[in-house]
Formats: structure tokens, C-alpha cells, sequence
């Protein structure tokens, strides 16, 4: 019994920590392949921002995982519940500050990112601008799809992350090609494909959280101070590893 619960976690592990590389991997591939030497440089720049951001809503997922454990485990329903509210409070405000830092101060960033200025002829500066304007659009996804992932095991909703991990990975292909051959979307359409690949993947998950034998619920009374903390602590060590690499 143990054995086969093993097994199935340990998929689930992998496929979890690959929601956000997978997508990158393949932009990787097909820009180098059809974009160029400048539009593969402005990935390499912009890939940075990414991983932080990425990095972040792995330390919530990892935090999750250990805190809604232990409450599950025994028995505390309210406890489970603030959990969940208080991951959705913080997917929602790493999004936002994305969003904003993308949106609202684009040139200082990719001139910090190593993209030099905003001038004719600085194809690059331009192209990791448009990247990650199209990738920003994604933040809430791709935060909120690691942070689902703890909460659809604990359920033993396996079979759901993978579909959810298949089609985003499908889709992403499928976007990505389109904007090449179709739309000829270059880099923002690259950076926009992942992002809609992330709310489809999105959208598997949250067919478990609307439905009425989800195990989660949202409620804002139950918040606790002390849920934040112990949320953060189990997940700093992840966030600085992620960091790190």
C-alpha cells in the first residue's frame, strides 16, 4: 500500500515541479529554432524574472504542502481551511507585483536584466520587452497552478495534475507554432502562448476546487497570523534553493 503510494506521489512530484520549466524548455526550443540569435538572447535575459517569480510560488506550494499535512492529518478543518485562504492571499500578491513591475516599469528592468537601453536599433532590448509583457499576462496562472498542486495530492486528485500538466505542455506546442507560421507574434507571442498554456492548465485544476467534494474551503475568518509564519518557514528552504539554482 505504502509502495503504491509512493509511486503515484513521486509522479505527481515530478510533474508539479516541472509546471513552469516545461513551458520554458519549449520556448526555449522553438525560438532558437525559429526566432534567431537576438530573440534567443532576449530569453536568455528575461528568463531571470521568471524563475523568481517561479521560485516564489514554489516556496508557498512547498509551505502548503507541509502545513495543510499536518492539519488534515489531524483533523483540523479550520486550520486546512486558512491554509488555503491565506496561499490564495499570497498567489494573488506575488501576481499583482508582477504585474505591476512588468506593466508599469519595463525599461529599467530589461536594462537591469542586461538588455542595455531603449534605443533604434537594440533589437534585443526590444524583443526581451515583448517576452515578458506576453509572459507577465500569465503570473496569475503559473502562480496559482504551483500552488494548486499540493492541495489536489493531499486529495488524491492525481489523475487531474497530470491531464492539467499534458494539455498545458500540448497547448504550448500548439500556441507556440501558431504564432510562428500564423500570427508571426515573435517574442510577445511566445511569451503570450505560455501564458495562455498556464490558464489552461489552470482551468484543470479549478474544475476540483469549484466542485462540491473539494476539501478546501475559503473563508477569510479563518485566517491566523501564525498560519502565515508557518507557511513561510516550511517554504523558505525551497525558495532559496530555487534561487540559488
Amino acid at each position: 500500500m505504502i509502495v503504491k503510494v509512493f509511486k503515484q506521489m513521486l509522479l505527481t512530484q515530478i510533474l508539479s515541479a516541472m509546471t513552469v520549466t516545461l513551458c520554458m524548455l519549449i520556448d526555449s526550443i522553438m525560438i532558437g529554432r525559429f526566432l534567431g540569435i537576438d530573440s534567443m538572447t532576449a530569453y536568455g535575459l528575461a528568463t531571470p524574472i521568471l524563475l523568481v517569480f517561479a521560485a516564489l510560488g514554489a516556496m508557498i506550494s512547498a509551505g502548503v504542502q507541509v502545513v495543510s499535512g499536518k492539519t488534515l492529518g489531524r483533523g483540523d478543518k479550520k486550520g486546512t481551511n486558512s491554509c488555503f485562504t491565506i496561499s490564495i492571499f499570497m498567489a494573488l500578491g506575488i501576481s499583482v507585483v508582477a504585474l505591476i513591475l512588468v506593466f508599469f516599469a519595463p525599461n529599467p528592468l530589461c536594462t537591469l536584466l542586461g538588455a542595455g537601453k531603449a534605443i533604434e536599433g537594440n533589437d534585443v532590448f526590444f524583443l526581451t520587452k515583448d517576452y515578458l509583457t506576453g509572459f507577465i499576462i500569465g503570473a496569475p496562472a503559473f502562480v496559482f497552478a504551483q500552488i494548486m498542486v499540493p492541495y489536489i495530492q493531499v486529495a488524491g486528485e492525481q489523475p487531474r495534475l497530470v491531464t492539467a500538466v499534458a494539455l498545458m505542455t500540448v497547448a504550448d506546442i500548439v500556441f507556440d507554432l501558431l504564432n510562428v507560421f500564423v500570427f508571426k507574434g515573435l517574442m510577445f507571442g511566445m511569451g503570450l502562448a505560455s501564458s495562455l498554456s498556464y490558464y489552461i492548465a489552470l482551468g484543470v485544476g479549478l474544475t476540483y476546487f469549484l466542485s462540491s467534494k473539494c476539501l478546501f474551503r475559503f473563508k477569510v475568518k479563518n485566517i491566523k497570523a501564525k498560519m502565515i509564519a508557518s507557511i513561510l518557514n516550511s517554504g523558505v528552504p525551497t525558495v532559496i534553493n530555487q534561487i540559488s539554482l
